[in-house]
């Protein structure tokens, strides 16, 4: 399910490193804000808590976020992984969601991700953002 970036239409700028993971985080707030969750990034936070909480209609997920400087299946499933693993300390199962960021992210690498954490995670949820668009699989969008 791939879906515009920005609803009013705006060009995406290019992501510098230096401050790419708040620039990252900045955007999937506005995702969500958008989609009718209540999003909250703790700020300072502690290594054992998520990078964002999001809840709406009841339901609450803790979001762990990871940017990567290449969008290949080699650096996003991994990381994905380390990802889902760190959100697993403080996040029960089914309200994990764990988003991955690179540049340019192919459909293809999409789908692998999508493959990989239906068959060894099927109780989480993946996200996928570069700076062309959003794409939500797993359990919060199944």
């Amino acid at each position: 399910m791939r879906k515009p970036l920005l609803r009013d239409g705006s060009a995406v700028p290019r992501i510098e490193p230096a401050e790419r993971g708040q620039e990252v985080e900045r955007r999937l707030l506005k995702l969500f804000d958008e989609a009718g969750w209540r999003a909250k990034a703790p700020g300072r936070r502690p290594p054992a808590r998520p990078d964002l909480k999001i809840r709406r209609a009841g339901r609450q997920y803790g979001v762990e976020l990871k940017v990567a400087s290449e969008g290949r299946s080699d650096r996003l499933i991994p990381l994905w992984s380390q990802a889902y693993l760190e959100l697993s300390r403080h996040a029960d199962p089914g309200q994990r969601l764990v988003v991955v960021a690179a540049p340019r992210v192919s459909e293809r690498v999409v789908a692998q991700l999508f493959e990989f954490v239906a068959r060894n995670a099927p109780e989480a949820a993946a996200g996928v953002l570069d700076e062309r668009w959003w794409c939500g699989g797993g359990a919060l969008f199944g």
